[in-house]
């Protein structure tokens, strides 16, 4: 054990020190690294490096939501992935309703997580490892994956990034049932935006008319499609496959409006990335 301590104490000093935070920045990333270089002060551990300081500044802007925004917006966000980044620091069990079958997003860490800081136990949640560990171990258990189960995000990635034909691959409508019950039981938003946006143009590309209405209402903010209904930083290819979603929708003429904002973003975009580059 301590041989693997110091060959993880020596990947954290070296790796952080190649980050170009500026340049790349997951929103998560923001949330937990942080929280992890807490927790490894609290035992004594410190590391420094170069980006470290715009890190605690992009961490400080979005704890300034934190608690009211994590405990009270009954959606998924981008804490819900990360809840490690809040052990502690309040109550999980306000968090019950963004539950959604009996997992915290999908993630088993966050699930976990949950459990381990909610005052009410939930017995949904406590069997939700149970079934993914059932289902992910075959004949020799490897772990468990980030998502689990893979039924909406991968699928919907993968399907998608295929360029997939029914015509020539008539199995693909097989798919399609699964992303419908992932799409239902979801009430038309499949978490994110990204998400929700490839489960519409995915519906529509297998014959399955579908109105984008849950996806524009939901996350349309004033300048351009949010992430999630609240988030701090844009994303511009989850924009990009709002636009698919609204071009491939059974009557995309009733959203000419919506088109129009991302064309106005797009532009936007395209003269900061003058600037920049």
């Amino acid at each position: 054990m301590k041989f693997r301590i110091e060959r993880a104490r020596g990947f954290l000093k070296e790796k952080p020190a190649q980050w170009d935070v500026a340049r790349n920045l997951r929103p998560a990333v923001a949330l937990i690294v942080p929280a992890m270089l807490e927790y490894l002060e609290g035992e004594g551990i410190f590391f420094e490096f170069p980006g470290s300081k715009r890190l605690m500044d992009l961490n400080q802007k979005k704890l300034q939501k934190f608690p009211s925004y994590l405990y009270h917006f009954k959606k998924q966000t981008t804490f819900t992935f990360v809840l490690e980044a809040f052990i502690g620091k309040g109550d999980f069990a306000l968090m019950r309703e963004v539950l959604v079958g009996g997992s915290m997003g999908g993630i088993p860490s966050s699930t976990a997580v949950f459990l381990m800081g909610s005052s009410i136990w939930v017995d949904e949640v406590e069997d939700y490892p149970r079934r993914i560990t059932i289902l992910t171990t075959g004949d020799t258990f490897r772990g468990l994956r980030y998502f689990s189960p893979i039924t909406g995000f991968d699928i919907l990635w993968i399907s998608f990034a295929s360029g997939f034909d029914v015509e020539t691959l008539p199995e693909l409508v097989g798919v399609l049932v699964i992303i419908e019950d992932y799409y239902e039981v979801s009430g038309g938003l499949a978490g994110s935006l990204y998400s929700t946006a490839r489960s519409i143009s995915i519906r529509n590309m297998l014959g399955k008319p579908t109105d984008p209405d849950t996806l524009t209402k939901a996350f349309m903010g004033p300048e351009n499609f949010c992430t999630y209904e609240v988030e701090l930083i844009c994303s511009l290819s989850t924009n990009c496959n709002v636009l698919t979603a609204l071009l491939l929708c059974p009557n995309p003429e009733d959203y000419a409006l919506q088109i129009e904002k991302f064309l106005l973003y797009m532009r936007c975009m395209a003269q900061f990335w003058v600037v920049a580059f």
